[in-house]
């Protein structure tokens, strides 16, 4: 029989493959890969404060599609076009979060960018992603954790209207 720690684990796994496909299909693959001229576009464009850019650039990371994989750098590029308001660079994000990869494992800090991808998504695979990786996160969460992530999220919401 598997331990509780086991199972979560598990279920992180899945939810963590389930995310890199969900990225890329939001994207539509739109990364330029390996074309090192594109590649020097996008991030000309990502420094410049494009948010689509930046996300891209973050996948680009995260996959290791053109550039070595780098979690830490993903998280960097993802956080920059968040900021801004990208429901999908706020997925990735919360997803980064939910996993601990770039950045230290913070279940809060998932749920905080993940309700703000669901509720600011023009898409309905984004909401659901989203939807179900905060649920997902709050499950490993006390009660006043996720009223902390709730009340965040909603701070957010209102210093970037």
């Amino acid at each position: 029989m598997l331990s509780r720690a086991q199972t979560d684990a598990g279920r992180c796994t899945t939810v963590a493959l389930t995310l890199v496909a969900f990225a890329v299909l939001l994207t539509g693959c739109s990364a330029p890969g390996h074309d090192s001229e594109a590649s020097r576009a996008l991030r000309s464009s990502a420094e410049q404060g494009d948010q689509e850019a930046q996300f891209d650039l973050g996948l680009m990371y995260d996959l290791g599609d053109g550039v070595p994989e780098d979690d830490a750098e993903a998280v960097r590029w993802y956080r920059l076009a968040a900021e801004q308001g990208h429901a999908p660079a706020q997925y990735s994000l919360g997803a980064m979060y939910a996993m601990g990869e770039g950045v230290t494992q913070d279940y809060v800090l998932a749920h905080v960018w993940c309700s703000l991808a669901a509720s600011g998504a023009s898409d309905v695979q984004t909401r659901d992603v989203a939807v179900f990786t905060r649920d997902e996160a709050a499950r490993q969460m006390t009660p006043e954790q996720i009223a902390d992530a709730q009340r965040r999220a909603r701070e957010w919401r209102e210093s970037h209207r």
